[in-house]
């Protein structure tokens, strides 16, 4: 996951020349006997039922980590607010449509979580103490991600997609990269504006703008998600 977050953080930090650096940092269970995560309150299938579920699972997740965040920030010169909160949720990412049955229909969907999918979910609270005391920072954006886009080899991955008998030789066409779909939601955070249409209402929601020819579009899973696109002119404006 460290090297995940140094991948995603390193494309930006080189398609702007220097001007974007980063740190990258886990946060650690200290409740956790020697299982270094979180466990939620709910199965996987409650979660991917919709937006808001998954506001509700990032948030429910930084308040698992709520003490361990603070500890995190006791020697840091910085704040929560100058932070991108990443959580990872375990199995692949619901980005993908195959040509098949799906063996797993309750993956969850990568998402940027912004104040407008968070409604009325209250955020969490992190304290930091500074000069003048106590701080509480919301918490109100951050990005949900899955801990692989690789399809696990279960034997149905065979008959959805072949095998050597069946002129599939291997596997390695159908797994897609992380880095992709994690600079894409990054560059929400950043305020990049997505270059397909965005318009729900629109018929032609969806469809690309730029295609393939720019990271706020198809462009972020070139080479299988592991060489996404820069953004495109009009966008690194920004």
């Amino acid at each position: 996951f460290l090297r995940q977050l140094k991948a995603a953080g390193s494309y930006y930090e080189n398609i702007s020349n220097g001007s974007l650096p980063f740190e990258a940092h886990m946060i650690s269970n200290s409740n956790s006997s020697g299982n270094d995560y979180y466990t939620m309150s709910n199965e996987m299938e409650y979660y991917a039922k919709g937006d808001v579920f998954l506001a509700e699972l990032f948030t429910e997740a930084i308040d698992s980590a709520k003490l361990d965040i603070e500890l995190f920030f006791e020697d840091k010169e910085y704040s929560p607010d100058d932070v991108v909160f990443i959580v990872f949720h375990a199995g692949i990412g619901q980005e993908f449509s195959y040509p098949s049955l799906d063996p797993t229909i309750y993956d969850l969907k990568s998402a940027y979580i912004d104040e407008q999918m968070m409604g009325e979910i209250e955020p969490i609270m992190i304290n930091k103490e500074g000069l003048s005391g106590t701080v509480s920072y919301p918490i109100l954006s951050g990005i949900l991600l899955p801990e692989t886009q690789n399809l696990i080899y279960y034997d149905v991955v065979e008959d959805i997609f072949g095998n050597p008998d069946y002129g599939t030789e291997d596997l390695c066409e159908i797994q897609i990269g992380l880095t992709g779909v994690f600079v894409l939601q990054l560059g929400y955070e950043l305020g990049l504006p997505p270059m397909f249409n965005n318009d729900s209402s629109s018929a032609d929601y969806g469809n690309p703008g730029i295609g393939l020819f720019g990271l706020m579009d198809h462009g972020s899973n070139n080479g299988h998600g592991v060489i996404p696109a820069v953004p495109n002119p009009w966008t690194r404006i920004k």
